[in-house]
C-alpha cells in the first residue's frame, strides 16, 4: 500500500516500513492483537536497528499506535503525522465497527474488497485477521487514549484526514489535535478513507512540509 508514498519520499528521508503481527507476511501470527502489542513491536524494531528517535507516519490504526508511542515512549518519537485515524472510541462505536467486520458477508457483498484482502494477507488468513481486528476494536471501545494522554504528548503532531472519509469524525479529530500541545490539523480535499484513493503527491507534499517546519 505504501510503495508509491515511499517512492516519493525515498530521496529525502531514510524510510522504514513495519508490518504488524497478523498482517501481510506476518499473517501466521497465532496470538491475539491489540494496540499495546503493536506499540511494543515498533519499539523492538527501533531497538533492533539502533534507531534512537524517529519521525512517524501512521495511517488509520497505525496513527493510533504512533500517538500511543508519543504519549508513553516520548524519548523515541520526534513527531507524528496521522491520516484517517479513528479517535472517538466507545463500546457503542466498537460494536458498530465490529458489525461491518464479517468475512462471509464481505465475500458476498464486496468480492473485490475480499480479493484485495486475500492478496495482502493470504487466504484464509485475511478472515482470521478480520476476526482478531474485531476483538481489538472491542478492547479499544473499553480502553482507549484519553484527553490526558493526548495532553501529555510533547512532540509536534499533525492530525490528518480526508473530507470524504466516512469512518473518521472531523470534529473529534479536530478536538484531539487541540488537546495535543503541539498539535495541528489537516483536511485533504476530495479524499475518502481507503489509502488507495489518497492523492499520493499531495500527501507527500504535506508530510514533507510538516517535517520541514520542525
Amino acid at each position: 500500500m505504501f510503495d508509491a508514498l515511499c517512492d516519493s519520499l525515498g530521496s529525502r528521508f531514510s524510510l522504514h516500513r513495519l508490518t504488524f503481527s497478523g498482517h501481510g507476511e506476518k499473517s501466521d501470527y497465532q496470538g491475539s492483537l491489540n494496540i499495546e502489542l503493536f506499540a511494543s513491536e515498533v519499539i523492538r524494531y527501533l531497538d533492533e536497528r539502533n534507531l534512537k528517535k524517529v519521525h512517524v507516519f501512521g495511517y488509520s490504526m497505525g496513527g493510533y499506535v504512533a500517538l500511543l508511542l508519543a504519549a508513553h515512549h516520548s524519548s523515541r518519537i520526534k513527531n507524528v503525522f496521522t491520516l484517517a485515524t479513528v479517535f472517538d472510541w466507545s463500546p457503542e462505536r466498537a460494536d458498530k465497527e465490529r458489525a461491518m467486520l464479517n468475512p462471509e458477508k464481505i465475500e458476498l457483498k464486496l468480492p473485490a474488497f475480499a480479493d484485495s484482502l486475500k492478496k495482502l494477507h493470504g487466504d484464509p488468513q485475511w478472515k482470521i485477521l478480520m476476526n482478531k481486528t474485531s476483538d481489538l476494536m472491542c478492547e479499544l471501545g473499553n480502553k482507549h487514549l484519553s484527553a490526558a494522554d493526548f495532553a501529555s504528548i510533547t512532540c509536534p503532531v499533525r492530525i490528518g484526514l480526508g473530507d470524504r472519509d466516512k469512518m473518521v469524525s472531523i470534529d473529534f479529530s479536530l478536538t484531539v489535535s487541540r488537546q495535543i500541545p503541539q498539535g495541528s490539523f489537516l483536511v485533504l480535499p476530495e479524499t475518502a478513507h481507503p489509502f488507495e484513493q489518497v492523492d499520493i503527491n499531495r500527501l507527500q507534499y504535506e508530510i514533507q512540509s510538516f517535517l520541514n517546519q520542525k
